[in-house]
């Protein structure tokens, strides 16, 4: 009887194999693909970045000829250029200031910046203020889960908003850096 039963889930186990083989799911060919896959190109940016010349010039001044002493005394002065990079940035801060963000409220319509905040200030006194009836009301055994319920919802908000926030604040982290970069090559250090 143990000897047939072995037998049997044994036969049903192979029968199980080959037919899994068989379905790859979703009309995808099993093993190699028949054809080669193509190769994309690379895609530019839709929004390059501007690239930024800067041009040094190493101006050359006799330096002492007296006695040695213990300071070196500087040899040169480095010129820099930045009105190139000064033009490129009041570029950019115009089109910045120049651009409204497009944003339509349920019907449509777009909406300007003050009345965005306005919506956004009355929307969030009215959340808060359900919020604040829902913590006062007594529900009796379905309080907790309220409690919980509410618990969550903020903390899905926050976690939503530290997933935009943070790249932002990575992004301008990392300018920073950059820009503290620049300033010690420019003063050699």
């Amino acid at each position: 009887m143990k000897i047939a039963l072995i037998a049997l889930v044994a036969l049903f186990l192979t029968i199980g194999v080959v037919v899994a083989q068989k379905d790859c799911g979703d009309g995808l060919p099993c093993g190699k693909l028949a054809w080669d896959l193509p190769v994309l190109p690379a895609l530019n940016s839709p929004t390059p970045m501007p690239t930024i010349n800067i041009t040094a010039v190493q101006s050359a001044t006799p330096g002492p000829t007296g006695a040695a002493t213990s300071t070196p005394a500087p040899t040169g002065t480095l010129v820099a250029d930045f009105s190139n990079v000064a033009a490129q940035l009041n570029t950019l801060a115009a089109v910045v200031n120049a651009t409204q963000v497009p944003v339509l409220n349920a019907s449509g319509t777009p909406i300007s910046g003050d009345e965005q905040y306005a919506q956004l200030t009355t929307d969030a006194g009215t959340f808060f203020g359900y919020l604040r009836g829902v913590q006062e009301a007594n529900l009796g055994g379905f309080t907790p889960w309220i409690a919980l319920l509410a618990t969550t919802l903020v903390i899905a908000i926050a976690t939503k908003g530290a997933g935009f926030i943070l790249p932002v604040v990575a992004v301008v982290f990392r300018l920073i850096l950059r820009i503290v970069e620049v300033i010690k090559k420019l003063i050699g250090l």
